[in-house]
């Protein structure tokens, strides 16, 4: 990954356009003027390859879900992380570099002490690559609009870099 760089309307246009098949779908943005002014609002930033788009991340409030649970989890000190990866570049092995870029970054911009990202639990496929960076499930979710479950996961920032695995 190239660079992480702020928001721009193109590049928020560009997402809300982006489409994920089958039970990934939920992962999809509306091309509305509301999703656009959402990604524009603070918090996103787009991921360059190449000087392509190929995701974004976003940080604090704009990464958390609605949830049902009246638990005090979003009231832990972390990070809130969330991110997505244009659909085209999706399974492709690039999870690991493109979501270390977005950690990288967000240590040496908030300088976090620990990250939190919600997933949804079906995803095998992210919650294989979060563990692999060194996230833990900490508890399960209800997403209070679609009733699905999601899985909270937490890491400490201090390990953002791959763990040692000799």
């Amino acid at each position: 990954m190239d660079a992480v760089v702020a928001m721009t309307e193109e590049y928020a246009r560009e997402i809300s356009n982006w489409s994920y098949p089958g039970s990934y779908a939920l992962y999809s943005f509306a091309p509305t003027e509301e999703t656009v002014a959402e990604l524009m609002g603070g918090g996103y930033y787009a991921c360059l390859a190449q000087g392509r788009l190929v995701g974004y991340f976003c940080y604090g409030q704009p990464a958390r879900i609605p949830v049902r649970e009246q638990q005090p989890l979003y009231q832990q000190e972390a990070l809130d992380f969330g991110l997505g990866m244009c659909p085209d570049c999706c399974g492709q092995g690039r999870g690991t570099a493109f979501m270390q870029t977005g950690l990288d970054f967000a240590q040496d911009r908030f300088h976090p002490k620990k990250f939190r990202l919600v997933v949804a639990s079906f995803n095998a496929r992210a919650i294989h690559l979060y563990e692999k960076l060194g996230f833990c499930k900490i508890a399960e979710l209800t997403h209070q609009n679609s009733g699905m479950p999601f899985w909270m996961m937490e890491k400490q920032a201090a390990s953002c870099e791959l763990p040692d695995r000799h």
